[in-house]
């Protein structure tokens, strides 16, 4: 990572930003506009009466609390907040003000002001400024790795001590030590669990450490099935909080706000679930978790969900609970069968994945429905060069044209390989794709988890 900047130095490029956006609206949209936004008296004197950038007092915007707390949080990883996590909402978030000011600064008047006018006047050789874009870069990129959210492949690096994109993008080819990457559109992205996982390899990588408060519980290797509720309490505590009508408080002068959300109604928004579904999950059995349920609650809760479905799985066999196939292939004690079905009156096809198939992009087909399904001259051999006449597969909103090649006189298998799509959305053993006939030689291909 470049050396870290000086609390004051980002301090400096702050205030900076903020004369260059007022500057702009004194030139270009009224006079003494920018003093107004700054709260300083209005003159014709304009940027020449404004303090030093040290003696400019950020209070009433909010932002000298927030930018020692983002320091303390991006570089130290000290998380002192008693609330939530730093809000990246440019309305009205704490983090999101920061960054509605750099993207505002960044603008090519404001940028080109900040660069000559407000530099030339105000920039001190004996004290710097600069950092902020990359206080708020390691900021974001740690905020959503606490949140459990998806990080893009470069906010990796950037934790990892400021690894540059190529040598991120190295990584996802290096053995057991890869990252594992898939791809949204023209991004990268990282799943947080697996963001983790790496990063804690990585020296330069400093954790979040909560100071004050308990963070979320993190994902174990492993839970007892008398963990698995009290795990799932501690993260709905810390990712929902109680919300409650201040307003209405000193309106009707009541003795307590009145409770507008619970995080119980709060975390069942964010699935589709009810208040009282999410309730009797918090305060009942991890024995009587449905497989079905799995992954809502993963999503819920922000952790892996075929994590989750293990804990479940070791749960129910340990009370001597039947195990659903799927469930148990998915939570990897066994690997799924390549069982292919027809289904919706014959005009689609169903595929469950195998373990093979998940890790070395295969659909395997049984060969019973390959000849009533597909064109009889799509259908190649194993041989280069010996291919039968490519139809063409629409999946993940991409084209792509291959034939169908004969694996063994059980199996087919389309040659073009899937690698990317499943590792996109963390396919696994016993997850379904189904096959739907478009046109006469165009197929769809969508992909359905078990747990859905």
């Amino acid at each position: 990572m470049t050396d870290t900047p000086t609390l004051e130095s980002l301090r400096r490029d702050l205030v900076a930003r903020l004369y260059a956006i007022a500057f702009t609206l004194n030139a270009s949209i009224r006079g003494g506009s920018g003093d107004q936004l700054l709260g300083l008296p209005i003159g014709r004197e304009g940027m020449y009466a404004w303090p030093d950038y040290d003696e400019f007092d950020l209070n009433p915007f909010e932002m000298e609390r927030t930018l020692q707390d983002l320091y303390d949080y991006a570089y130290l990883g000290l998380q002192k907040r008693a609330g939530n996590v730093f809000n990246a909402d440019e309305e009205d978030g704490d983090l999101g003000r920061i960054l509605a000011v750099i993207r505002v600064s960044n603008a090519e008047s404001c940028e080109y002001n900040l660069n000559c006018d407000i530099a030339e006047h105000f920039d001190r050789s004996d004290k710097p400024r600069g950092g902020l874009e990359q206080l708020v870069s390691l900021s974001e990129a740690r905020r959503s790795l606490d949140c459990g959210e998806d990080l893009t492949l470069r906010q990796v690096g950037i934790l990892a001590g400021g690894i540059d994109p190529k040598s991120m993008r190295s990584a996802m080819y290096k053995g057991d030590a890869r990252i594992e990457a898939f791809k949204v559109d023209d991004e990268y992205m990282v799943h947080a669990t697996d963001a983790l996982r790496w990063l804690r390899k990585r020296t330069a990588f400093i954790e979040t450490n909560w100071i004050g408060r308990a963070g979320p519980a993190p994902q174990p290797d492993s839970l007892f099935s008398d963990e698995i509720i009290p795990f799932i309490n501690n993260r709905l505590e810390y990712f929902y909080q109680d919300a409650y009508n201040v307003l209405a408080f000193y309106i009707k002068q009541s003795a307590t706000p009145e409770r507008i959300a619970s995080r119980y109604a709060q975390a069942g928004r964010n699935i589709g679930w009810s208040e009282e579904r999410v309730l009797r999950l918090a305060k009942g059995s991890a024995i009587d978790i449905q497989q079905a349920d799995v992954a809502e609650i993963a999503r819920m809760i922000y952790v892996d969900r075929y994590w989750l479905a293990k804990q479940i799985a070791r749960t129910h066999e340990e009370a001597g609970i039947a195990v659903e196939p799927q469930l148990q292939s998915n939570a990897g004690s066994e690997s799924a069968r390549p069982i292919t079905r027809l289904i919706e009156n014959g005009n689609a096809l169903e595929v469950t994945l195998s373990a093979a198939g998940v890790e070395h992009g295969y659909i395997d087909i049984q060969s019973a429905f390959v000849h009533d399904f597909f064109p009889s001259d799509c259908i190649g051999s194993r041989t280069r060069g010996d291919e039968g006449k490519k139809v063409t597969w629409l999946f993940d909103e991409k084209m792509e044209k291959s034939d169908l090649r004969k694996k063994s006189e059980a199996l087919y298998s389309p040659r073009r390989r899937f690698s990317a799509w499943f590792r996109k959305n963390r396919a696994a053993p016993g997850d379904l794709v189904i096959f739907r006939r478009v046109e006469d030689r165009t197929y769809e291909l969508t992909l359905h988890s078990k747990f859905n």
